[in-house]
């Protein structure tokens, strides 16, 4: 079964892990899971963000207002999200 993480989480990472999740719980030669590799940074609120993606489901920081989708799995740790894909 494929596996996919995305690594990063700004714009462009989270507009790829929204997409790639809707399709990988649609096929059926991929893993549900999508692992997005977050770079931690703490919120002006004191936050650290990749808390708040767990728990809102959206990158408030960089894509605000948009819903990533329940299968996506934010990530701190690069070696760990890396480790969650298939290798080529």
């Amino acid at each position: 079964m494929n596996k996919v993480t995305i690594v990063g989480s700004g714009n462009w990472g989270s507009v790829a892990a929204k997409l790639i999740a809707s399709n990988t719980i649609k096929l059926s030669n991929f893993h549900d899971e999508v692992r997005m590799w977050v770079f931690e940074e703490t919120l002006p609120n004191g936050d650290k963000l990749t808390d708040v993606i767990k728990q809102t489901n959206e990158n408030v920081k960089y894509l605000p207002g948009v819903k990533l989708g329940q299968n996506v799995v934010a990530d701190p740790d690069l070696e760990n999200a890396a480790k969650f894909q298939n290798s080529p």
